[in-house]
């Protein structure tokens, strides 16, 4: 999920993370929709101004095999991936819900950790079928949302602020003097993770405050 500033690419040339996930919403439906649109629509730009060479044969034959050893049976003590989806969905609506501070979202990812290395080795399909196998896509889902949960949570514990639906008990104040930025987080290939901050672009309007509680906003 290394992805380019501005263009949500990811780090495999030519594919990209559009919709709610891309414009990092929290989840509200309204949020998902907007977000959902500037996302696609910074693709679509992108994309018209951009050639792509055609995608590597071993990158292409490591994501078919990633998916392909999904698809194996569920055993006796084995865990069908709609389990997992709901843990996971169950973990971050408690501790990454609308209000978030740092002992919660960083007790969600030691869960989601426990959930990677203890449960994903142990799921497994009721069928091994190749069509219509809505488990296989399931667990297809339990992975990519394992990534996008680490990632959003990472982010969410590097922006010491909060602003409009963003908030962080721990940090109650919109802080436009260090925070009126965009929050850009990258993972290396060691699996670290490297933040970085780039200004927004503010011709017409800026805020008239440096710091102020977050609901004492109108936003």
């Amino acid at each position: 999920f290394e992805r380019l500033p501005a263009t949500i690419q990811l780090a495999l040339a030519g594919l990209f993370v559009a919709g709610g996930v891309g414009g990092h919403s929290n989840g509200l439906i309204a949020l998902v929709t907007y977000d959902g649109k500037i996302a696609a629509e910074s693709v679509a730009r992108y994309v018209e101004t951009t050639a792509f060479a055609s995608l590597p044969a071993d990158t292409v034959r490591h994501a078919q095999e990633r998916i392909e050893g999904l698809l194996r049976p569920l055993t006796a003590d084995g865990i069908p991936p709609v389990r997992i989806k709901k843990m996971i969905r169950e973990l971050m609506w408690e501790h990454m819900g609308v209000e978030k501070n740092a002992p919660g979202m960083t007790k969600a990812l030691e869960l989601l950790d426990c959930i990677r290395t203890g449960m994903v080795p142990k799921m497994g399909l009721p069928s091994v079928a190749r069509r219509f196998n809505h488990a296989w896509l399931d667990a297809i889902d339990v992975l990519n949302m394992l990534d996008v949960c680490v990632l959003t949570i990472r982010s969410a514990l590097n922006r010491k602020e909060s602003r409009g639906p963003f908030i962080r008990t721990d940090y109650p104040d919109m802080d436009n003097e260090n925070w009126l930025v965009q929050n850009i987080l990258a993972r290396e290939s060691g699996g670290d993770f490297t933040f970085r901050t780039e200004p927004y672009d503010l011709p017409y309007l800026r805020p008239d405050f440096s710091r102020k509680d977050n609901l004492a906003v109108e936003w």
